[in-house]
């Protein structure tokens, strides 16, 4: 069994990281009637105030995002989208560490091994995605009961297998997935 956590680990502590950033930052702004730039703490409180506001440049200052909110303070902030973009953020770096991770573990895709998918269950998504497979009822159809947490060395070696037959490395885009 793996020692690093899942995507779906590392959501879920996320999306409790931003809720609890959110209702800090509602809280010391008034329900953000009143934000101004010392309520702008973090990366993650400008990253929320400014997803909130459907506002997509995540890379400015406490400043600049107050002059955004002073802007838009008419539209209706978007609560869900506040706390999501957060996680989906940080849940796609990770992704593409993970994803490197796999390129290189299997010589460029190339090497499914049942070891090395035993080894890293974690990564069962993106095993997933580069077979083609886009539902775990479809993954339990085509090789068995398995999961993130843990893959059986029998659904690990039909999994290997379907990431054989079904990988080609050379149509592979790094940037799409």
């Amino acid at each position: 069994m793996s020692e690093q956590p899942t995507l779906y680990q590392v959501a879920d502590a996320e999306i409790r990281e931003c809720i609890a950033a959110y209702l800090k930052l509602s809280k010391t702004t008034g329900a953000m009637a009143d934000v101004r730039s010392e309520h702008l703490v973090d990366q993650r409180s400008i990253v929320i105030l400014l997803a909130g506001l459907g506002i997509r440049a995540f890379d400015v200052s406490a400043t600049v995002a107050v002059e955004e909110w002073k802007r838009r303070r008419a539209v209706p902030f978007d609560i869900e989208a506040a706390i999501t973009t957060e996680v989906y953020r940080h849940i796609r770096t990770l992704g593409a560490k993970f994803l490197d991770s796999v390129e290189k573990d299997t010589d460029g895709f190339t090497q499914f091994t049942a070891e090395f998918i035993q080894a890293n269950s974690y990564l069962l998504p993106l095993f997933q995605h580069l077979g083609g497979i886009f539902s775990k009822s479809k993954l339990k159809e085509l090789v068995g009961s398995v999961s993130d947490v843990s893959i059986s060395a029998p659904g690990a070696a039909r999994l290997a297998a379907l990431l054989s037959e079904r990988v080609d490395a050379k149509s592979i885009n790094m940037t799409a997935l």
